[in-house]
């Protein structure tokens, strides 16, 4: 059977987490990186940077600019997205079965090299301020951002964590300069806080070397701790 091979977990001497998963059954890939990064650690000041990095992370590494990915992507029949959870930022990656160790090694780079440039960091900006305007014109999306704000909120009615708009605002978007990205990409995107999954026909072994060459170089750094707010339920 196409699942019968138990996921394979290893964790690199960097405390990078590594889940293979076998299956022989499609001729895809994928290849996922889930980073602990959530939405406990925006302010209504940086609403928006959890998403604003990974889309600014996706244009480019130190190795390879944005044109240069989408080339090589292209050339595999491949494609690398992203996408925001509440709890954790996500990439996931997929093509043909051969090109795994191409999509695991271009994780690594745009996990650990981004570029984050200014041309395109503002070609980010100008899409997500976009994006927001479009979201604003959706009434049921609207609706929804206006439920959670209300539900994760303090006593004065400021929305937090949850409360906050995943994609931030129009003033948070703005004001979100390069070095508070660069900031977060050093302090949250480090391999004691990075799970890598690779699902497909491959070689757990092969996979496991490739993986421990590819994050050799990923150091390891304490995450700081959450600033929770302290909420108290009112009674009843």
């Amino acid at each position: 059977g196409s699942w019968a091979a138990e996921p394979t977990r290893v964790v690199l001497p960097n405390d990078l987490r590594l889940i293979v998963q076998p299956d022989n059954s499609s001729r895809i890939v994928a290849v996922n990186a889930i980073v602990k990064f959530g939405a406990e650690r925006e302010t209504p000041l940086t609403a928006g940077i959890r998403y604003f990095l990974q889309n600014a992370m996706v244009r480019g590494s130190k190795d390879r600019n944005a044109t240069q990915i989408a080339e090589q992507l292209a050339l595999r029949g491949a494609s690398l997205n992203t996408s925001l959870g509440d709890d954790y930022v996500e990439f996931y990656a997929t093509g043909g079965v051969d090109s795994w160790d191409f999509l695991l090694e271009l994780m690594g780079e745009i996990l650990m090299r981004p570029r984050l440039d200014d041309k395109e960091i503002e070609a980010v900006r100008t899409d997500l301020l976009n994006e927001l305007q479009f979201r604003l014109d959706q009434p049921a999306t609207w609706t929804y951002d206006l439920f959670r704000a209300t539900l994760f909120s303090d006593r004065q009615g400021t929305p937090l964590g949850y409360g906050l708009s995943p994609g931030g605002y129009e003033d948070s978007i703005r004001r979100i300069s390069r070095e508070s990205l660069r900031d977060c990409q050093r302090q949250y995107y480090v391999p004691n806080n990075t799970v890598v999954s690779v699902v497909g026909d491959v070689d757990v072994n092969a996979v496991r070397a490739v993986a421990a060459s590819t994050f050799k170089n990923f150091a390891k750094r304490s995450v700081p701790p959450a600033d929770l707010p302290e909420v108290s339920a009112e009674p009843g």
